[in-house]
């Protein structure tokens, strides 16, 4: 089928203020402010409170999918340098996976890294929760300078929290509200979502550790999730995270995502900030959303 793209300009219309805001913060005392550009234009409008809504839907050329480099696969000991790569190659969005050591087995960081880390980028945080109780996490991650964060439907379901309510939360709170599953969870299962989220986040490896190939049948969740899209003229970006390199994501990207969030494929390569710059230059080109072959890398 042909891809209509007014519902992606309109879900990124949605995220423009969180561009335009991420874009306005200071750096520490004595730090100049970046001056870096998204690849998506900024509005500079009040932030909505829910998804966009479209009108007549038009053809017209893909938005570049936009790149968030994950933290996870970075060197802990030098987290801020990481993020300091990540905001002069410039990636587009930065992501930093939340592990409780409950609902996955691994444990990462909590609320106070994103706090500390939030004065040092420009960069908008894509926070995404992998913890067996996110309702009672959320605020406290707003409140350190989350931009997007993103809970885990099966999540949601284990801890009994009703999704839709926990979702207008974290926007109450002043961040975009994303909504992820994992490899066993169906595409339909967000179908009652849709009208509530502003990032629907399709994980292409299960959750819990960096580093893993991508199960490629992922993807089909993706095109499903874009189709609907297509077809509603709902307003929500699509996340695809884990195992993306330049060699596969000509598949992703012709799934019709719109973030790609990539770890080891970067922090792996020789010179991270020259693998970001390649990628969103890929990307840029629209050598990727063509679905032709773009070369090496590995997950």
């Amino acid at each position: 089928m042909v891809r209509q793209y007014a519902p992606i300009a309109a879900a990124r219309q949605t995220l423009g203020p969180l561009w335009a805001r991420a874009r306005t913060r200071r750096y520490h005392a004595g730090m100049e402010q970046a001056a870096i550009r998204p690849a998506g234009p900024a509005r500079t409008g009040p932030a909505r409170t829910g998804p966009a809504r479209t009108g007549a839907r038009r053809h017209g050329p893909r938005p570049p999918v936009q790149v968030a480099p994950s933290l996870l696969s970075a060197d802990f000991g030098h987290l801020a340098r990481a993020l300091a790569t990540v905001e002069q190659a410039p990636a587009d969005l930065v992501h930093l996976d939340v592990m409780d050591g409950s609902f996955v087995g691994e444990i990462t960081f909590g609320a106070k890294l994103i706090a500390d880390l939030r004065p040092r980028s420009t960069l908008p945080f894509d926070v995404h929760l992998m913890v067996r109780e996110p309702a009672r996490h959320v605020e406290r991650f707003a409140a350190a300078g989350a931009d997007l964060i993103t809970v885990h439907l099966e999540a949601c379901r284990v801890a009994g929290n009703d999704a839709r309510p926990l979702l207008r939360t974290i926007r109450a709170g002043g961040a975009r509200a994303g909504i992820a599953i994992s490899p066993p969870t169906p595409a339909a299962a967000l179908e009652p979502l849709l009208d509530v989220i502003d990032l629907a986040l399709v994980m292409t490896v299960h959750p819990g550790a960096g580093g893993q190939p991508l199960i490629p049948s992922c993807l089909d969740k993706a095109r499903a999730l874009a189709d609907r899209r297509d077809r509603s003229g709902q307003a929500f970006l699509i996340s695809a995270d884990g195992g993306l390199h330049r060699g596969n994501l000509p598949a992703a990207a012709a799934a019709g995502i719109d973030i790609a969030v990539i770890g080891s494929a970067i922090w792996r390569a020789p010179v991270p900030a020259e693998e970001i710059r390649a990628i969103r230059a890929l990307l840029a080109a629209g050598v990727l959303a063509a679905g032709r072959p773009t070369g090496g890398g590995g997950a």
